[in-house]
């Protein structure tokens, strides 16, 4: 009942469900995904990591470590962030996802530290999101590199 409203994208009823049954089915990898990325959603960050780090020891899924990572950033604690993002772009390294998510930790924390360090990391990013050639391009990979290379030349200015 719960993917229902999660597939739904109505996750403050989804979350009232999964929260019942989570000492029940923590073996479940699907059901800890979505619970942990239901409470990403509903901004419950920390309840999300600690249900996500369960996921994690059943599956190596990047989207979890994706997640952590998202869940860091909101947290403002860039260090942990990028380090899940990082550990995700070494499982898939083709993936743009992982790499368009670091890049706009960086961002963020270069602009929040003007720490002139981080311009290496961030040069290094929008040339593997703008130069990775894929089999089958589509709107989000479009509006990823789209977005990187707006920053990237405003960054740059």
């Amino acid at each position: 009942m719960g993917d229902f409203y999660y597939y739904n994208k109505r996750y403050y009823e989804a979350y009232s469900i999964y929260a019942k049954y989570s000492e029940y089915l923590n073996w479940d990898v699907n059901y800890l995904f979505n619970y942990g990325h239901t409470l990403h959603k509903i901004g419950k960050y920390e309840e999300s990591n600690k249900i996500l780090f369960k996921a994690q020891e059943l599956s190596n899924d990047v989207m979890i470590l994706n997640i952590i990572g998202k869940n860091f950033f909101e947290m403002k604690d860039y260090e942990q962030s990028k380090f899940y993002l990082r550990r995700s772009m070494r499982i898939l390294p083709n993936r743009i996802y992982s790499v368009y998510l670091l890049y706009n930790v960086i961002y963020q924390e270069y602009f929040e530290t003007y720490n002139i360090n981080l311009l290496a990391d961030l040069d290094e990013l929008a040339r593997i999101v703008l130069n990775t050639k894929f089999k089958i391009e589509n709107s989000k990979t479009s509006k990823f590199r789209d977005a990187v290379l707006q920053k990237h030349l405003e960054l740059r200015k």
